[in-house]
């Protein structure tokens, strides 16, 4: 089975559209992760990587889960979604 690489700058790209789904700016979200802005401005555009305890920060207050920032798995997550609705 092939590993998936990880894109730091797709990351980030994913990570600016979840703070922006939820209306946050950059101010917002640091303040709220407890970083400076520059570093989640770093982070967005892909120049930084994050420690696992920012990153953990950043899955709660995004209200997304690691996969789908790392890897953009919302096809999978979909998915997951329509089951459990109709399991439930």
């Amino acid at each position: 089975m092939k590993l998936q690489q990880l894109d730091q700058v797709e990351m980030g790209e994913r990570i600016r559209k979840y703070r922006e789904m939820l209306n946050l700016t950059r101010e917002q979200l640091a303040e709220q992760v407890d970083v400076s802005c520059k570093f989640i401005g770093d982070i967005e555009c892909g120049a930084k990587g994050m420690s696992l305890k920012n990153f953990c920060s950043l899955t709660q207050i995004l209200g997304v889960s690691a996969d789908i920032l790392m890897f953009d798995s919302t096809y999978n997550h979909r998915l997951i979604c329509e089951i459990r609705y109709y399991v439930e």
